[in-house]
């Protein structure tokens, strides 16, 4: 059986996720993982980057449709929404059919493939009866383009009229929504979400009408690499309790970084003897606050991660919404209960009162009070951490979420 995984880029969440399932498949799969951003020394890793040719007049053309692409891109943006995720179109400014990658596979694996496929060339090249498997990381695959669409629920019709765009934009928009619609909707479609919420949000979509199937299989972590490094009730407490946070953008107002320092302003009402700390691409502000930060960056190496995690006191989720919410899982593995907004993918993992607190829906206030709760409440910090390892052992073990991967396309050769 021969399955090809797609995904534009080999790091971050979706990269990683993609990537830890395909090592991890059974020998009685012939596997390829075709990628766009990203090296790798591994035979069965095939970067197909659209910017790079070896034919010279090919080169040419790819620079100039590229320079007129980004323009038009460039414009678009400039009447799009500000401090939201970006938003692709399907048509990319180079054709990207089957042919591009490879011969034809039992099974094909989509994962994130925004700013690399070129829809068109791509599906209209795939015959109807192979099996495509999307694995949801967002909502891009099935919005007109947007990552995630807040409180818009308009991909249940059309996509019209986006409220994120200016009004010259509304009808490109539809068109998008439509295109992507129409070459979907004879395909061998099987959708699966990495949590209940994106598969309920994905289901209501007019872009997955004629989808065969849809099946959630949650994301799984190492849990011997997401482990305690310290007994939590032995945890090196100084006087100042540890708050964590981390993103690789905490500008996107998806990520709610504003209400948490809003609920920190709060909780230094009440308690001083705390410090933030962070972790990602943080850019953050440091005038007028009364609370210590500490930025540790980046951090690629999950042993690091997962000490860090195990420092902490509390992890805070403050995002609007998160389709799965990896950070969420990392740290309830290695005990530390975490606090997030009763939204998306959080309210799936984080369970309340048992491994973490759930606040109110953008409440900082409530965020911060359930923030102090457990700054007050150190036994019952301990127990929910002792809960959490559990629960994701559990339920998000990576040896468990994989053999459910494996299963899954075993049965959709017969389907």
């Amino acid at each position: 059986m021969t399955i090809d995984f797609f995904s534009t880029h080999l790091s971050g969440g979706a990269g990683n996720a993609a990537s830890q399932i395909f090592n991890n498949l059974p020998s009685n799969f012939k596997r390829n993982f075709y990628y766009q951003f990203g090296e790798i020394e591994d035979s069965n890793y095939i970067k197909r980057d659209i910017n790079q040719s070896h034919n010279l007049k090919q080169r040419v053309c790819n620079s100039l449709n590229a320079r007129l692409f980004h323009y038009n891109q460039k414009k678009f943006y400039q009447s799009y929404a500000s401090n939201v995720e970006g938003f692709n179109f399907i048509k990319n400014f180079r054709s990207t059919p089957y042919s591009y990658f490879g011969g034809l596979p039992d099974i094909i694996n989509l994962h994130w493939i925004a700013n690399w496929i070129d829809y068109p060339s791509f599906f209209k090249s795939i015959p109807n009866d192979i099996p495509i498997v999307w694995y949801l990381h967002d909502m891009n695959p099935f919005t007109a383009g947007c990552h995630y669409s807040y409180n818009c629920e308009l991909y249940n019709q059309s996509c019209y009229p986006c409220h994120l765009v200016g009004n010259k934009y509304k009808s490109k928009v539809k068109k998008n929504f439509a295109l992507k619609s129409s070459l979907l909707k004879d395909k061998n479609l099987h959708i699966v979400g990495n949590s209940q919420w994106s598969t309920e949000q994905a289901q209501k979509s007019q872009v997955y009408e004629h989808a065969k199937s849809f099946n959630t299989i949650y994301l799984g972590i190492d849990t011997d690499i997401f482990s305690p490094y310290l007994n939590i009730s032995s945890k090196p407490h100084t006087d100042k309790i540890k708050i964590l946070f981390g993103s690789d953008n905490n500008k996107t107002k998806r990520k709610g970084f504003n209400y948490l320092i809003e609920a920190l302003h709060y909780v230094s009402t009440k308690h001083t003897d705390f410090e933030l700390h962070t972790f990602g691409n943080c850019n953050l502000l440091r005038n007028n606050l009364n609370f210590k930060i500490v930025n540790h960056g980046r951090i690629s190496n999950n042993n690091k991660l997962a000490e860090l995690y195990s420092s902490a006191d509390i992890f805070v989720v403050p995002s609007l919404y998160e389709s799965f919410g990896l950070t969420s899982i990392e740290a309830q593995s290695c005990e530390t209960p975490v606090v997030g907004f009763n939204t998306s993918g959080l309210k799936e993992n984080i369970i309340n009162n048992e491994t973490g607190l759930l606040a109110d829906f953008c409440n900082s206030i409530d965020l911060g009070n359930k923030i102090l709760w457990l700054i007050y409440n150190s036994k019952e910090r301990i127990r929910m951490g002792v809960n959490a390892r559990k629960h994701i052992i559990k339920n998000y073990a990576i040896k468990t979420q994989i053999k459910k991967h494996n299963d899954y396309f075993n049965t959709l050769i017969n389907f």
